[in-house]
């Protein structure tokens, strides 16, 4: 995010998704509250133990999506537990690996 913030001001950015912008520095300082204030949450709400699943469902909703994009969330909500894991603002302990919104045996079935 600081190198992105280095960027001239009015640089062109061409998304993977949305339209085209040229307010990075705004982008990436709203990008970066809004991580701060989330992993705040998060953080806040694992002072009790939680569960990966308990926990990432504070940052997500899956809703009613279809499958490949329940898998993206499922590895998006991951990610952000592990960051905030590395940081040291959360601890973690080995269970048996389970996300939010799969069916059971959809794991075991794979893709």
């Amino acid at each position: 995010m600081a190198a992105l913030g280095a960027l001239p001001e009015d640089a062109l950015v061409l998304p993977a998704h949305g339209l085209p912008f040229r307010t990075l520095r705004r982008r990436v300082t709203a990008v970066r509250d809004e991580h701060l204030t989330r992993g705040g949450s998060i953080t806040e709400f694992c002072r009790e133990p939680r569960s990966t699943q308990e926990a990432a469902s504070r940052l997500f909703r899956f809703g009613r999506l279809d499958r490949s994009t329940r898998c993206w969330r499922c590895a998006r909500r991951l990610a952000h537990l592990r960051h905030l894991e590395c940081a040291g603002r959360l601890g973690a302990k080995a269970a048996a690996p389970r996300c939010a919104g799969w069916p059971a045996d959809a794991a075991a079935a794979g893709p």
